[in-house]
Formats: C-alpha cells, structure tokens, sequence
C-alpha cells in the first residue's frame, strides 16, 4: 500500500521543473552538516525521493496532506510557535499521521529530522513500524533505502528496540543483493550505510554485504563525483569498521580497498585520505605506497589538520611498523595549538589520546603534558576511587580551562561528563599512564604536581582481575575473553615445562598496564622462585629485575599485533621498558595457545630452549641430557 503511495503521490513545485537550487542556497540553518546537505539534494533529483528536497519552503500537494500535516510544515517553516502549542501539535500528528499520503509522511518525517524544536522521536519511530510491517524481502531498493534513512533520521534505535518489528538480519542481506543486482547508485549505497550505522549495538556482520561494500570501495569511487567522493567513501569504510568487524574480514579484501585508495588520495581532502591511510591499522594492514601519499598530503595540509586529524594519524603510526619520526615531531607543535584551540571536553580528551598515542614512538610533548599533570596536584591518592572519579574529572578540566581561550565553552560542555561516560576514564587514566612513562622512558621534565602515587591509585582502578583459572587446574577457560585464556593456558604449559606453579609470578611488573603477565626465571640454569616484591599487589611501582635471568610472557591482543606477529601498539611501550627493566620479554600471540596441551609444546619454541642442556645437580652429579 504504501509503495503504490509513494509512486502516485508527487510533491508539486515549480522546483523540480526546473530540476533543484544550488547547494548555496539550502536553508543551512537547519541541516547539521553540509555533506548531509549534499546527499539529500543528490537523492532528492530521483523521482522516489522527492521528499527529501532540502528547500524546506516545497509542501506537499495540499489535497493529498489534511490541515495538521499543514500546519505542522508551517510551524516548521516559520518557528514562530510556542513550546506549548508544538507540544499539542505533534499529539495531533500522532494521532492523524497514518490517514496521510506516503509521500506526506516521509516529507513530514524529513522536516522534523532538520527541525530540532519539534520532537520526532516518536513520530519516526511508528512510520519505521508502519513501513517495516511485513516482509522485508517484499521491499523494493528505494523502498529499503527509504526504510534505512528513516531509521538515520530517528539516530538512537538500539538492536533491541528495532529487532522488535524489523529483521536486521534480512536488512542486511536484502541491501547486499540490490547492491549486487546494480539496482542501487553510489548515493543510495551512503544512505543505506547511514542508516545501518545509526543503530546502536548493530554488527555489520553479513559476509555478502561486507564483500559487496569492499567491492564498491574498489569500483564505485571510481564513477563518484570528487565533490562526493569524501563523503562517499567515508561512509562506507565507517559501515565497514563499526564494532571493530574489519578484524574478521579477509586480508585480501583489505589489501585491495587500500590499493584502490591510492588512486583517490590525491582527490579527497586531508582528513579523508588520512581515515583511508588508517583503515586497516587496527587489522595490522597497511600499504607503503598509500602512506607515502597520504604523509606528502599531510605534510603540504598541515595548516588545515584538525584534532581528529592529529588524533587518526597518531594512532596510525601507534600501530604501523613504519615509524614516520618526520610527520610525528611535526605534530608535536600541532598538538599544542591543538589544546588552544579545543571547545569541548571531546576535544580535549581527543589531546590526550594524541599524547598517549605518541608516547608509544617515545615522542612527548611536554608543554602540553604539563597542565594536565599539574592538575591533579591537590588530589590525594586516599581521594582516588570509582565514585568520585568524575569530582576528579571535574577537577581537572576546570584546571585547564583556566587561561584557556575557550574557558566559557569547555566549562559550559561539563555535562558531557554524565552524557558520555568514556570521558572521565579518558581525563584520568592518560594523565595517569604519561606520568609513568615519562619516567620510564627517561624524559627530563620539571617537577610536576602528579604523584606516582596518585597515578598508580587511579591506574589500578582499570586493572584486569587475576583469572581464577590459574589457581584451579580443574576450571574450564571456555568462559573467558581470549587473553585471559592465553594467560591460564600459558600459566599450565609452563608450570610442566619448569616442573611446578612455584617458579611462576603472575604479576603487573609496570603499574601502567592493566593486564597481569607471567614472569619465570633462574639462576645458573636453575629455575627459582619469584620474589615476594615482584608479585605484590600493593606495591604499584615499576620492578626491577632481580639477579640472574628472567622473561616475562606478554599476552598479545591482536590488535597489538601486524600479520606478521610484529608487537604494535601500546604493547610496544611494555616490551621496551621492561627490557629496560632488566627483563627479556616474549611476546606471546593470542592465537597461539589454543589449549594447555599446545602451550608445553609450543612455550620451548617461542623461549628458544628446545636444544638447550643444562646440568642437573640436584642430586649431586651431572646429568647432561636434562632440558631446561
């Protein structure tokens, strides 16, 4: 019913005889963002899309309308009404809303999407019932592309609100069969991809939706208009990363999207080159050539980088084996201006991830480290627990804002220290995690106010408990997330291959770091057992070495891992300071240890101690074919 609408119902203006108005003369009051812009008045040339024309002056056919969906256009138009009377309005519209034309509903729908005065909430979220009731396999593409904008424009659905009336897994399927079929354009493909993005907690997990999304960043961008390329292919990478699923893509897929990004860098701007150039980091893939592009167009941009620039390209050589020391001691200055230039709690957290980041390379920018350090000089370690580290969070941001260009804004953004709970771990713990690597990695700075103490009672509020595996051989590790069970799997391997449990330490031997690792060593080719200090949990300083010869068992994420099991990442900083240390770290890959019994074979090797003869004096003579 209600695609027989849509075909029959047309919007009538002289404005789309004479096809549609430049993109300089859209109401831009009443759009977020100017790429929104662009797509809508793209699609909105389509004769299924009419709806979505960006001159909010266009109505509907009057006589296919009725008087409240009129007045709720004019009061739209206008914004003259009072809250109270828009407050009635949309109850009317409620209630009248399914006696309208297809063609009324969407426009409607479109209207309270560019209008914040009105809440469309509720409004949205019934037409998405209405139109979702039935099959979704009966849907026509632009039906599904419509269904799929609808759901962007209500933003907040969660999985389980819309799994209620909607099969997202059909969704999915269906979206990638008309891509497949040609039935859809680049800026039908963006729309969908906006929509699926909008829904909360949803994995984009549909094997032939993700090949045909690699497919179309391999061959659409060649037919999209630079003008639309950006938005374009930052869409559909977006869609692609979201609950971080590129980790279980194919690598050939992800070599292939970045071959294809060398031949668009040199047409997009800045900041989307540098999203191409990082698209696979997190997978550890990446493409020399594009990273040589990609650093020429920063390096000749670099006015123009914003903090998210500056943060991506951090991360990007965080986790890259290539180490671009030129582009990171470029960003030094950069992050200064950078923090002079923040308005909003994001972007100040957005510095510190930037620093945090840079530290792993051991480049510190201690300018703009200092002020944050200082904050948390009048913080007492015995202040330090879950409850009041938002009073703390607080504490330091209104330090910053001291002097600050911006103080009015970023005090007016404390709020969004209760909207967004990510931002006070991330105002804490970075501070938190420099304050002991500055130290660590031998970085002369003045004294500042952040005690070691302070910083190590905050950091052990994120620490990982101890798996209880490792002290009950009998426990399953089914249950556990994949470190912890490489941590209990190498924990039982080596305890066979040194002979018992007592010459293991489980233990964080560097306070920043919230996951425990096992420590083993000896003395003269005799295994020992580890010292009481290094096991401590309540001694939360950096341990030295004690005599003899010890390693440390690092247990990998693949995250903190190339393709070619080469350590990345944060973990990067643990193997060189422990080395530092007095330690001889192992680096551990989290699938290599699939049980206990693969562990006692495979431990030997990763030791380098499968041919190695020590002598047995245990028993007072020498027995010479007696492995370590």
């Amino acid at each position: 019913m209600w695609r027989l609408g849509l075909l029959s119902a047309r919007i009538t203006s002289p404005l789309f005889n004479s096809c549609f108005q430049t993109l300089s003369q859209l109401n831009a009051a009443v759009y977020d963002h100017d790429f929104s812009k662009l797509l809508y008045t793209r699609l909105a040339v389509k004769d299924n899309y009419q709806y979505l024309d960006p001159d909010i002056d266009t109505d509907p056919d009057p006589q296919l309308s009725g008087p409240v969906a009129s007045r709720l256009i004019c009061a739209i138009k206008q914004r003259e009404e009072s809250a109270e009377s828009l407050i009635e309005l949309e109850e009317e519209v409620l209630e009248k809303f399914k006696d309208w034309a297809r063609s009324v509903q969407l426009r409607v729908g479109f209207l309270l999407h560019v209008n914040s005065r009105i809440s469309s909430k509720e409004y949205l979220t019934r037409v998405v019932q209405l139109m979702s009731a039935g099959d979704p396999r009966d849907l026509e593409a632009h039906e599904l592309v419509t269904l799929l904008l609808l759901i962007y424009f209500r933003k907040d659905f969660t999985v389980e609100e819309i799994s209620e009336f909607l099969d997202l897994r059909e969704v999915q399927s269906l979206f990638s069969q008309y891509i497949d079929a040609g039935k859809l354009n680049p800026e039908e493909i963006c729309a969908g991809c906006l929509g699926l993005k909008k829904i909360h907690g949803l994995k984009v997990e549909n094997t032939a939706l993700r090949w045909r999304l690699y497919d179309v960043l391999n061959t659409a961008c060649t037919t999209v208009e630079d003008s639309f390329k950006d938005f374009f292919i930052m869409t559909v990478m977006t869609t692609l990363a979201k609950a971080n699923q590129t980790y279980h893509d194919n690598p050939r897929l992800m070599a292939a999207a970045l071959e294809s990004f060398q031949k668009h860098a040199d047409s997009v701007s800045v900041m989307t080159a540098v999203k191409m150039m990082s698209f696979g980091i997190n997978a550890g893939s990446e493409s020399s050539a594009l990273n040589a592009k990609v650093n020429e167009k920063i390096l000749d941009n670099f006015d123009v980088l914003n903090i998210k620039d500056v943060c991506t390209i951090t991360n990007f050589y965080s986790k890259s084996v290539e180490n671009n020391l030129k582009i990171l001691f470029s960003l030094k200055g950069k992050i200064s201006e950078c923090l002079e230039a923040a308005n909003s709690l994001e972007d100040v957290c957005d510095v510190l991830k930037a620093l945090s980041y840079m530290c792993i390379n051991e480049v510190y920018r201690c300018e703009t480290i200092g002020p944050f350090l200082n904050a948390f000089a009048d913080v007492d370690p015995s202040d330090v627990n879950w409850d009041n580290l938002p009073h703390i969070a607080e504490k330091i941001v209104r330090h910053i804002a001291q002097g600050h260009p911006n103080s009015q804004q970023i005090l007016a953004d404390l709020d969004a220290l209760k909207e967004n709970p990510q931002l006070v771990p991330t105002l804490c713990r970075i501070p938190a995690f420099l304050c002991f690597n500055l130290r660590l990695d031998g970085i002369d700075v003045e004294e500042h106010g952040m005690s070691m103490d302070t910083a190590a009672a905050i950091l052990a509020l994120f620490y990982r408990k101890i798996p209880l595996q490792l002290h009950a051989p009998q426990m399953p590790t089914k249950g556990l997330d994949n470190r912890s069970r490489l941590l209990v799997n190498c924990h039982r391997g080596l305890a066979s291959v040194l002979g018992s449990e007592r010459y293991i330490g489980v233990a964080r031997i560097l306070p920043q770091f919230p996951e425990p690792d096992l420590i083993f060593g000896n003395i003269g080719g005799t295994p020992t057992a580890v010292p009481q200090y290094i096991t401590d949990p309540k001694l939360l300083r950096p341990k030295r070495a004690p005599p003899g010869d010890w390693w440390v068992l690092i247990m990998a994420n693949r995250k903190n891992l190339t393709q070619d099991n080469k350590i990345v990442g944060v973990d990067e900083i643990k193997v060189r300071q422990l080395k530092k240390l007095g330690f001889t770290p192992v680096v551990v890959p989290y699938s290599s240890l699939s049980s206990s019994h693969a562990a006692v074979g495979a431990l030997p090797k990763l030791l380098n101690i499968t041919n190695v003869d020590l002598p047995n004096v245990d028993d007072g003579y020498v027995e010479t074919t007696k492995k370590f």
